[in-house]
């Protein structure tokens, strides 16, 4: 699982700012938590619902942070399971912070190329994991 991580590197500076930070998230992160979310989808999303743990951490410190820690929840499970895009098409149609990036999510998720990467994504949860290539 590290050299799958390593893989990430966003991700990995997510992380390190939100060990250095006490999970503190707010406007100046938001370049770096879209970056994650797009490097997330963009493997075809092989780290299933791994987000989540760090999703759990979060700690909004203005608006965009909350905002952040919404496209977070909602991209995973749009990721993660079939016909879950809803409310991440429904923020990206808004003039909300983060609108464009949401629809820019949003049009990875629907792309041929994330479909084909993340092959069989299950209706409902309980289902493991998303994808069955390797990275």
């Amino acid at each position: 699982m590290t050299a799958l991580i390593n893989s990430f590197p966003a991700l990995n500076r997510l992380r390190a700012h939100l060990d250095a930070n006490e999970g503190r998230l707010g406007a100046a992160e938001a370049p770096l938590a879209i970056e994650v979310l797009k490097e997330y989808l963009q493997s075809g999303a092989i780290l299933g619902r791994t987000l989540r743990d760090d999703t759990a951490r979060f700690r909004p410190s203005d608006e965009v942070g909350a905002t952040i820690a919404y496209l977070f929840v909602v991209t995973v499970d749009a990721a993660t399971h079939e016909n879950r895009e809803g409310p991440l098409a429904a923020y990206a149609a808004t003039e909300q912070p983060l609108a464009k990036e949401a629809g820019e999510l949003h049009a990875i998720l629907r792309s041929d190329e994330f479909l084909e990467a993340a092959g069989r994504r299950p209706l409902h949860g309980g289902l493991k994991g998303c994808s069955t290539k390797k990275a």
